[in-house]
């Protein structure tokens, strides 16, 4: 992730934080299971096969792309999950789909996913949208007002 805007690091959380293997957001979804929280868990086997097939595509398209060898590499040692998707040999490139997201104040949401690859094939612009005047859009709304803000707990307000 390269950059958010302040919407999607409420939705999501600050993505661009991190280093290394973990920069990839693929990475951390099969080797930090607290990644895969912000989807519902019947979610997660589609998620799973959508980020392998992503990668695959990516890898198939520049065999000679260090980035994409290591983190496929070191995938297929650290996780099970991976490797017995990897054996699939399924490619994908997603360009529209719907996402669930569960988020923990202003609960459940369904939104339109949309990708717009560059001509370079190598950046993305996912966006996330929900259908006007639906629940998703107004939950999405109130995130937009309340961010990612912290709120203190109730047991915090009664003891102040």
């Amino acid at each position: 992730t390269l950059s958010q805007n302040p919407l999607a690091e409420a939705l999501v959380g600050v993505q661009t934080r991190y280093n290394g293997l973990r920069r990839s957001m693929i990475y951390r979804w099969f080797t930090e299971p607290a990644q895969r929280r912000i989807h519902p868990e019947a979610d997660h086997p589609m998620h799973s096969r959508i980020h392998v097939g992503s990668l695959r595509a990516v890898h198939g398209r520049s065999a000679d792309d260090p980035e994409a060898h290591e983190l496929v590499e070191h995938l297929l040692r650290e996780s099970e999950e991976f490797a017995a998707l990897w054996q699939r040999h399924e490619v994908a490139t997603r360009t529209r789909t719907l996402k669930r997201f569960l988020h923990p104040l202003i609960g459940p949401l369904t939104l339109d996913c949309q990708v717009l690859t560059a001509e370079n094939l190598t950046e993305r612009l996912v966006v996330f949208t929900a259908s006007p005047g639906s629940e998703d859009a107004d939950r999405l709304a109130l995130l937009s007002v309340i961010g990612s803000q912290a709120f203190p707990s109730r047991g915090a307000l009664d003891a102040a």
